[in-house]
């Protein structure tokens, strides 16, 4: 029914090869049953993926960084397979990031908060959960009414192989 893509996998995405694992994971599982909880419905069904599939690190120090516009372009076709082979009805970017890049594609897609950001601020208790919550039931609401896949806007296949998607650090 739904799709969230999110941020580059971090490392305990990778360590525990399963982003429904992490903390990260977990939150987004809280939002989703809070949204269907404050529709009144089951939680529906959803499909996670990153906006790039490889752990960006910074070699020096170890660490989690942004991957660089290469590696987000190198992941748009997986991205692109993915988002086809789900179907969804609705498409949610979690952060803004992840909606610069994406928004074009998909237009009627949902911004959220950053899972990062919320977990930061204290998960559950950040004080953007539940509006995060609330936007995610309103994209399953729209879901109900809609109940048919999310199309793409046209020219997407022509600008990746003019070197560019659009928005921040991806126009040519």
């Amino acid at each position: 029914d739904a799709l969230f893509i999110i941020d580059a996998p971090s490392a305990a995405d990778e360590r525990l090869k399963e982003v429904g694992r992490t903390p990260q994971g977990r939150l987004l599982a809280a939002l989703v049953a809070d949204a269907a909880e404050m529709l009144g419905i089951e939680i529906p069904s959803y499909q996670v993926v990153p906006m790039v599939f490889c752990r960006p690190w910074n070699p020096s120090t170890g660490m989690d960084r942004q991957p660089d516009r290469a590696e987000i372009l190198a992941c748009v076709p997986n991205v692109l397979a993915q988002v086809q082979t789900c179907n969804p009805a609705q498409i949610f970017f979690c952060g803004q990031d992840v909606a610069t890049y994406w928004k074009r594609e998909y237009p009627e897609g949902k911004t959220l908060s950053p899972l990062w950001l919320l977990e930061k601020q204290g998960g559950i208790q950040s004080p953007n959960f539940t509006q995060t919550a609330r936007t995610i039931a309103e994209g399953f609401k729209d879901v109900g009414e809609r109940n048919t896949g999310i199309d793409r806007a046209p020219g997407f296949a022509g600008d990746i192989k003019r070197g560019g998607l659009g928005g921040r650090g991806l126009g040519t």
